[in-house]
C-alpha cells in the first residue's frame, strides 16, 4: 500500500514538473523593431509560443531616426544618405544597450515600412540589421494595411465590442497613410495613401515658401496661414480618395468605426496631448491652432509629455490627420493603444528565421 502511495505520489510530482516545464519552454521574449519613415519603434514582449499570446510588454525604446525625411531631401528623391545610415546604426545599438540586450542571442525580428518602398538603397539599411540577426520585413503598403486591421481588431479595449466588418483601421506614418477594412469577400483592403507627414510638408514648404521658412526654422506654421494649409492638404488628400469607392462608401455607412492605431495616433495624440474619445474633426483643428506662433520649446511647456523629436512634428500631423478627416469625412474616431508591433510579437512567420 505504502509503496503505491510513493508511485502515485511520485507520478504526480512528475507530471506537475512536466506541465511546468512545458509551459515554461513556451515562454519566449521578443523584441520587436518597426523600422518607420520617421524613427526606429521597438517594443519588447513577453510571449507564450504555443498559444501565439502576448502575456505582457516588458519595455519600448524608440528612437529618432528619419529616413524619410533623408530620402525626400536627397540629390534623387530615391536615397538614404550615409549619415542616415549612421543615425539608423547608432539607434540600433542604443536600443540594444537599453534593453542590455544583443540580438545576436536574442530573439529580435521586424519590419519596415513607407521608406524601404521608397529608397532605392533601402537594403543598406536592412543589411545593418541583419549583421546584428534582426529579421527585418519590408512589407509593402497592403501588408501594412493588413497588420494594422489586425491591430485594430484584436486590441483589448475594444475587440469585445466591435464587429470586424463594421471598422477601418486607420495607421498614419512619415511615408504614408492606411485606411483598411474587410471587403465583401472578406479580404482585408487597403486604401494606399500615398501622404506622409514627412513628403507632404516637403511639398507644402514649396507650395508655401513663408511657411517652409518657419518650419525650416522649427517654428510653427502661423495663424494667417494654416487655413491655406488645411484647404491644400485637404484637396491633395481628396485627390486620391475620390477614386476610392470602396473606402469612401465603407466611411458614408453610419455604422462605420473608424480606429486609429499606431505611435502617431496613441502616444501622439492620446497620450501626449491627452485627446479623448472620440477624437472630433473640431478637436484636431483646435490642437493644430494651438501652435501657432509659438516655438517647439514654448509647445514642449505647454505639453510636457511631447518628446523632442515628436515635439517639432506635432502639428504637421495634426495637419495631416485633419485633412484626411475633411476629405474623407470623417467627423470623429477613436484611438486605441495597439500598435503594430504587439500583432507582430506573435506572427510566427516573423520568428521561423
Amino acid at each position: 500500500m505504502q509503496l503505491k502511495l510513493c508511485l502515485l505520489l511520485l507520478l504526480s510530482l512528475f507530471l506537475k514538473s512536466s506541465i511546468l516545464f512545458a509551459k515554461d519552454s513556451c515562454l519566449e521574449k521578443r523584441y520587436v523593431f518597426d523600422i518607420g519613415s520617421g524613427s526606429t519603434k521597438s517594443k519588447a514582449y513577453l510571449v507564450n509560443k504555443c498559444l501565439s499570446k502576448v502575456i505582457k510588454s516588458i519595455g519600448e525604446i524608440n528612437k529618432h531616426v528619419r529616413y524619410q525625411d533623408c530620402i525626400s531631401s536627397s540629390f534623387d528623391k530615391k536615397t538614404i544618405t550615409k549619415k542616415c545610415l549612421d543615425e539608423g546604426l547608432k539607434a540600433l545599438k542604443s536600443i540594444e544597450s537599453g534593453y542590455k540586450i544583443d540580438c545576436n542571442k536574442e530573439k529580435c525580428a521586424g519590419f519596415a515600412t513607407a521608406w524601404a518602398r521608397d529608397a532605392r538603397n533601402s537594403e543598406d539599411v536592412l543589411s545593418i540589421f541583419k549583421e546584428e540577426n534582426i529579421h527585418i520585413i519590408p512589407i509593402s503598403q497592403q501588408e501594412e494595411g493588413e497588420l494594422g486591421f489586425k491591430t485594430a481588431i484584436f486590441d483589448p479595449e475594444i475587440r469585445e465590442t466591435i464587429d470586424p466588418k463594421k471598422v477601418i483601421a486607420w495607421d498614419i506614418g512619415g511615408g504614408s497613410f492606411q485606411l483598411s477594412a474587410l471587403d465583401n469577400s472578406g479580404i482585408v483592403y487597403t486604401h494606399e495613401g500615398q501622404y506622409g507627414i514627412f513628403d507632404l510638408f516637403q511639398e507644402i514648404r514649396e507650395k508655401f515658401p513663408k511657411a517652409g521658412h518657419n518650419v525650416n526654422k522649427e517654428r510653427y506654421f502661423e495663424k494667417d496661414e494654416l487655413e491655406a494649409i488645411f484647404k491644400y492638404t485637404s484637396n491633395k488628400v481628396s485627390q486620391e480618395l475620390a477614386k476610392d469607392n470602396f473606402i469612401t462608401s465603407k466611411l458614408k455607412d453610419k455604422d462605420t468605426r473608424v480606429i486609429g492605431i499606431g505611435r502617431i495616433m496613441y502616444l501622439g495624440l492620446r497620450h501626449q496631448l491627452d485627446a479623448t474619445n472620440p477624437v472630433t474633426k473640431a478637436k484636431i483643428k483646435c490642437l493644430a491652432y494651438e501652435f501657432t506662433n509659438i516655438s517647439v520649446e514654448e509647445a514642449k511647456k505647454k505639453y510636457p509629455k511631447l518628446p523632442e523629436h515628436f515635439a517639432s512634428l506635432v502639428q504637421q500631423s495634426l495637419i495631416l490627420i485633419y485633412g484626411i478627416m475633411d476629405s474623407a469625412g470623417i467627423d470623429k474616431f477613436e484611438i486605441v493603444n495597439s500598435t503594430l508591433t504587439d500583432h507582430v510579437a506573435i506572427d510566427q512567420d516573423y520568428w521561423n528565421n
